[in-house]
């Protein structure tokens, strides 16, 4: 029962990163109403991806749901650098 409770945390906040990721894309005109946002989504991924690699080894069973909740936090967390590059780039403080 402990093993399936493990899994869900990583399930869940990878889910959230990815939700919090497509919101804040969707709704970029409106970022600075949405602040807590753009603190939610790395704490969320970075969580989740630490948890993820602190419990891989204890899985024995539904790997698919940990790997699941592990890409989802690595996908929310790479979103996450890549809209702040592309808003440094169109910012102009490009990396010349």
């Amino acid at each position: 029962m402990g093993e399936e409770r493990s899994l869900i945390f990583p399930l869940v906040l990878g889910i959230l990163s990815v939700a919090v990721l497509g919101i804040s894309i969707w709704d970029s005109y409106h970022a600075g109403a949405l602040t807590f946002l753009i603190v939610a989504l790395p704490v969320m991924s970075v969580v989740g991806v630490i948890f993820s690699l602190i419990i891989r080894k204890t899985i024995r069973k539904h790997k698919v749901i940990w790997l699941l909740g592990f890409l989802g936090c690595l996908a929310g967390f790479l979103g996450f650098l890549i809209i702040n590059l592309l808003s440094l780039y169109y910012m102009g403080l490009g990396l010349n």
